[in-house]
């Protein structure tokens, strides 16, 4: 909520009964932020507004702030828990040295994804259409991608409390996100297989660029990490993840195959890839434009118009074994250091993370 130096501020008001709190408080004429909601530790939890406008989190049984404290988003399996979604026993948040996850957050190379994952997302037609009715995309062009990293990066490394609190935010953020698509479909944010998306096409772009331009990974780093998202997914409430790396691979290849680019998709693309970026340049934007291309499946690729010139893929190839030569040989304070970030707050998540290392 303030901000003290850097740092966050959240009140929690613990008490026996959340709703019962929040009928109270409404009565009193305070704002509800948030309605009561069940949240994957099995505490019932909502966001209200104080008589000065501060937000305050109001949480019943399960104590979420206590079991926060302890060390996890949320402290395990309960009766209340989103069904198929399973704790990933051996692993905990926030991400500790030794853990892959903990490695790759904290290197900004795997922005190099970030045009790929969003021409992804904005493959599903539900979530193009959600994007481009209910935000000023064009705008705005590159806040989705920001947000969504900032909010992985907050899960994986950051304060227990603070990672609740933004998916408390996403949560609120998307509450209302619905309508019809030109075809007569409906869209909800909120509809598991679209939060599910999301994360997939997160974790592949990581993977992807991983081997691309870091080639690190052994199959058996890259099966750890794909577990240690789980437990990003569990915390994120998003049902029914694949629960396997091979199951993944076959869930990414079926909806590669399946997804439609719409009208709203290529629109919303055109802003992604041309941004209104001032005095800046367009062709000071091809690089990346070439490396998304190159990045994103064949089929996709083409359905947004982009392509490879024969000297473009020649440069890439060299670019990448330069980078795969380089880059695993270089110390950790070079290659986590956030000079390529676009996103508030990394640095501070990265510095966290060196602490806890330390």
């Amino acid at each position: 909520m303030d901000a003290v130096g850097s740092q966050r501020i959240s009140l929690w008001l613990d008490v026996d009964d959340c709703d019962a709190t929040v009928d109270l408080i409404r009565r009193s004429g305070r704002q509800i932020l948030d309605e009561p909601s069940h949240q994957a530790g099995g505490e019932r939890i909502a966001q209200v507004s104080d008589p000065d406008g501060k937000e305050i989190i109001v949480v019943s049984p399960g104590s979420g702030k206590a079991k926060l404290r302890e060390g996890s988003i949320s402290p395990g399996p309960s009766h209340h828990e989103t069904p198929n979604l399973k704790r990933v026993h051996d692993v905990s948040l926030p991400f500790r040295a030794g853990t892959v996850s903990w490695d790759v957050l904290r290197r900004p190379v795997f922005l190099l994804g970030g045009m790929r994952a969003l021409l992804l997302q904005i493959s599903e037609p539900g979530i193009a259409a959600g994007v481009a009715e209910h935000s000023d995309f064009t705008n705005r062009v590159f806040d989705r991608m920001r947000d969504t990293v900032e909010l992985i990066v907050e899960v994986g490394l950051g304060d227990p409390t603070e990672a609740q609190r933004a998916v408390m935010e996403m949560n609120r953020a998307h509450r209302g996100v619905r309508g019809k698509m030109p075809d007569g479909s409906t869209y909800d944010a909120a509809q598991p297989e679209l939060r599910l998306w999301v994360l997939t096409t997160l974790i592949d772009t990581v993977l992807v660029v991983e081997a691309t331009y870091v080639g690190e990974f052994r199959e058996e780093e890259r099966a750890r990490y794909y577990r240690e998202s789980l437990e990003i997914a569990r915390v994120l409430e998003v049902a029914d993840p694949p629960q396997t790396l091979d199951e993944f691979h076959r869930y990414m290849t079926e909806r590669f195959d399946s997804l439609t680019i719409t009208d709203h998709a290529r629109q919303i693309a055109h802003h992604v890839l041309y941004p209104d970026l001032g005095w800046t340049p367009q062709w000071s934007l091809a690089p990346i434009r070439a490396i998304t291309a190159d990045l994103l499946p064949a089929r996709l690729r083409e359905g947004y118009g982009l392509s490879l010139s024969p000297r473009q893929a020649r440069w890439l190839r060299r670019f990448q074994a330069l980078s795969r030569a380089t880059l695993p040989r270089m110390p950790d304070w070079i290659r986590t250091y956030p000079l390529l970030r676009p996103i508030a707050g990394l640095k501070d998540r990265i510095s966290h993370s060196r602490n806890q290392e330390e």
